[in-house]
């Protein structure tokens, strides 16, 4: 096997754990999901800690990261440098959310920062 066949058959692996994970926070927040980088005290009334996201604070998205570079090495892309201004994108938007969810959740969320890590 070409080193070019292995690097697209470990994409396509990326883009399915991508996927399942995504799927997997996703239906673990529920209802409660809300739009990047703003917080609806009404709907989103409970930190998720559970399920991926005992896992990842931003378990969401880590999986569309891993998704887009596991497609992106499954086509070969030279587009792949993309996946950076996306993550450095994102990174600013978790930020974002972290301060709207140490507002509305206080202590609880500060805790939960102690034991679960930004990323993976």
């Amino acid at each position: 096997m070409s080193l070019s066949s292995l690097i697209a058959f470990g994409g396509v692996g990326l883009t399915y754990v991508g996927l399942i994970f995504l799927v997997w926070s996703l239906s673990t927040m529920g209802k409660k999901w809300g739009l990047p980088a703003q917080h609806d005290a009404s709907r989103q009334n409970k930190l998720i800690t559970t399920g991926p996201f005992a896992l990842s604070r931003n378990p969401i998205y880590v999986s569309i990261v891993i998704f887009f570079v596991g497609f992106e090495l499954a086509l070969q892309s030279s587009f792949i440098f993309l996946v950076l201004f996306f993550i450095w994108h994102t990174h600013h938007i978790i930020k974002k959310e972290e301060v709207l969810l140490k507002t509305h959740f206080g202590q609880e969320y500060e805790h939960y920062m102690t034991r679960v890590p930004r990323y993976l």
